[in-house]
């Protein structure tokens, strides 16, 4: 079935692009210094990391230019290809959001075309394997619903500036020039008819594309419908950068994401022998869209505008048409991401706290604006078994949600966050990593709607979706929100060892390590004195029957750049959800400036703390595990570290343990832990042990 494209949809792509420029005037994206009353501000305070500032003045000074700036002079150049068409001025609040969205997903593309770029390089120098890097012949720039947006031209400049950057920096320290052929960019972008004239008129007046004058309008049939038009094909045309290839890097092609084909697979393998799929995926085959070549699928609130028939059939092509053809591929979108909306009535038994009733009522705005431009089906499923007819989940109402959903159209491997966890991390990655200078996501407007700001990017959702499990560091360098997933190892015996997570935990965490040692507190009272001091520091629990809470100790041992495991053992007998815990430990990492770290070293220092393990399951391994989640912890903030370039490249774990614990010494011992130095607490003989790790260790 066939749908007829409103014109509403034109008019939203003016508007954006409107919007973008005018965050751009408005300087949010510049990186000169402003201003500011505490110019040494915590960056890690969530709220002064895009949204505090003073007024711009006339003398700010800027800094070299970023490849984002080279983003907002071609949105300007755009705007300046399209007739009649008058910018205009937003709120500051508005200027705000999409200067998010624009840093997020301009810094989501980058680092994919620096990671693909890399790789490349990589094995053509035969320092790493891999098919998927050694045949990179271009990379494929895929826009859904691109309206008037520049992601698609800039693109192109982000490719030659990344490799320009490489391969320099190849010649710098290897004195090698590589002879090499050079990949090059495809862009293939896909909107409403009305969306690809205005944006084929923009791109040509504005001098940024040269068409093809043999390929123009090919109207493409698929069984006894027009399922897509190839409005344009031709070269991008950017200063310095001209296209070497005979062949088209840029095709423009008219469709509705809506449409749906029934596909037949006749592969017996697959459990999807029958499906229904978007005709996004007839098209980009008939564009000629190759998906063995590194592909990156780019959506900016056009999922909300699909319905949810819509988004499944495209979420299908996306995964199995476009980038299952190549491991580096990803597909990256922003969308909102709304609460579930429990009835149609307002119940004043109901209460809710400020940022639920912000969601609920922007997304009903957000739901009334679609609706008046009929731009989707308005009957949509049920969420949870609760009514959603007042609120919009083009992907789904929180991260399990979305994950789950995204995984029945085959799209795995996903890293999510909020708009706002998304944009923190950008902007500070940034910062940190190039010279835009300090001032990046800064207001350099008059801006006192700070919480309305934070409330409003806690609505929309980032993900991205990689094909395959790609190695970590690649997903957190173009993800920087990206969490790693928590350290969980299950035995034999089906103890299972993972972070503390619930005040319950916190109680028994208690009384396991409160019990345990009772027996030498009258031969050694400094142990007596070790067990009072933990509990009533790092082991406490201010509020011990409030059984449901999150863990305060985890939270304590995070706070200092730690975690804390429990070993819990399920009660099988009475109840699935009753669990014991028979064991714990955590680690802390030490400060620069603590006395028993050594500052002129480079190697990072972490201490294991409060390992236990109940007597009765002794014998079974619960102890080597516990040590073990904490060496891996270690070793992922090393990761870490190293992929922003940080000096330390090893880790060294310290612990100390009473000589008359027979089991713990040999257990440290059997582990690799080197014992270093004794001391005396009282009578209490106390052993020191360190253990030095690292990644290629």
């Amino acid at each position: 079935m066939t749908h007829i494209i409103p014109t509403s949809i034109s008019k939203t792509a003016l508007d954006s692009l409107h919007a973008k420029i005018s965050a751009v005037d408005a300087g949010w994206l510049d990186g000169g210094v402003a201003s500011r009353d505490n110019d040494d501000a915590d960056e890690d305070d969530t709220s002064n990391v895009i949204i505090t500032g003073q007024p711009k003045t006339k003398n700010t000074p800027t800094h070299t230019q970023h490849p984002i700036h080279i983003y907002a002079q071609l949105l300007q150049q755009i705007h300046s290809g399209i007739e009649m068409s008058q910018k205009r001025r937003q709120t500051p609040l508005v200027n705000a959001g999409y200067a998010a969205r624009m840093a997020t997903m301009t810094y989501v593309l980058e680092r994919w075309i620096d990671s693909v770029i890399r790789r490349w390089v990589s094995s053509q120098r035969g320092t790493e394997s891999g098919d998927e890097s050694n045949n990179v012949q271009y990379l494929n720039v895929v826009l859904l619903g691109c309206g008037l947006d520049a992601l698609g031209v800039w693109s192109k400049y982000v490719l030659k500036h990344s490799l320009n950057r490489v391969l320099e920096q190849l010649h710098d320290v290897m004195d090698e020039t590589p002879s090499f052929s050079q990949p090059n960019v495809k862009v293939y972008e896909f909107d409403a008819r009305d969306n690809c004239v205005l944006k084929q008129q923009a791109l040509e007046k504005s001098g940024l594309l040269q068409l093809s004058t043999t390929e123009r309008n090919e109207r493409v049939k698929e069984g006894d419908n027009s399922c897509c038009l190839v409005l344009a094909r031709g070269s991008i045309c950017l200063d310095g950068y001209t296209n070497e290839s005979d062949e088209s890097d840029y095709i423009l092609i008219a469709l509705d994401l809506r449409d749906t084909v029934d596909i037949t697979n006749d592969n017996d393998g697959d459990t999807l022998n029958r499906r229904q799929t978007s005709t996004l995926s007839t098209a980009a085959r008939i564009a000629g869209l190759d998906p063995s070549q590194p592909t990156i699928v780019l959506s900016e609130l056009v999922l909300a505008y699909l319905g949810y028939e819509g988004t499944n059939a495209v979420m299908q092509s996306i995964s199995i048409d476009l980038i299952d053809g190549n491991n580096l591929s990803l597909f990256a979108c922003l969308e909102p991401v709304f609460p579930v909306v429990e009835s149609d009535r307002d119940d004043s038994t109901i209460v809710l706290s400020v940022e639920e009733s912000y969601a609920r009522d922007y997304s009903r705005q957000f739901l009334r604006k679609l609706q008046r431009g009929k731009s989707i089906n308005i009957s949509k499923p049920q969420v949870n078994g609760t009514d959603s007819s007042l609120c919009l989940h083009p992907l789904g109402t929180d991260e399990g949600n979305i994950k789950r959903r995204l995984g029945t159209c085959r799209l795995v491997n996903v890293s999510f966050a909020t708009l706002r966890e998304a944009v923190t991390c950008v902007a500070r990655a940034i910062r940190t990593t190039s010279t835009i200078g300090k001032e990046f996501l800064i207001a350099k407007e008059p801006f006192d709607e700070h919480a309305a700001l934070l409330l409003n990017l806690g609505c929309y959702g980032v993900v991205c979706s990689f094909p395959t499990d790609n190695n970590q560091s690649t997903v957190r360098d173009i993800c920087p929100w990206h969490k790693d997933q928590p350290i969980s190892i299950v035995l034999d015996s089906g103890i299972q060892v993972k972070p503390i997570s619930s005040s319950s935990e916190d109680n028994q965490v208690r009384e396991l390590y409160g019990r345990l040692y009772q027996h030498l507190y009258c031969t050694f009272p400094a142990i007596r004195k070790m067990v009072k001091s933990a509990l009533k520091n790092d082991l406490l629990v201010e509020s011990p029957f409030d059984v449901i809470a999150p863990s305060v100790i985890r939270d304590r041992f995070q706070i200092q750049g730690g975690e804390f495991w429990v070993a819990v053992h399920t009660n099988n007998a009475d109840n699935d959800s009753q669990s014991t815990v028979v064991g714990c430990v955590g680690i802390l990492r030490r400060r620069a400036n603590t006395p028993e770290r050594d500052t002129s070293s480079t190697v990072t220092e972490y201490e294991i703390q409060r390992l236990a393990v109940d007597d009765s399951h002794r014998g079974k391994g619960i102890g080597k595990c516990l040590l073990r989640a904490a060496e891996d912890y270690a070793l992922q903030c090393l990761a870490r570290e190293e992929d922003g370039n940080a000096v330390s490249s090893q880790i060294k774990l310290c612990t100390t343990t009473p000589e008359c614990l027979v089991a713990a010494n040999a257990l440290y011992e059997a582990s690799g832990y080197a014992r270093v130095g004794e001391y005396m607490a009282g009578v209490l003989p106390l052993h020191v042990y360190t253990k030095t790790m690292g990644l290629k260790m």
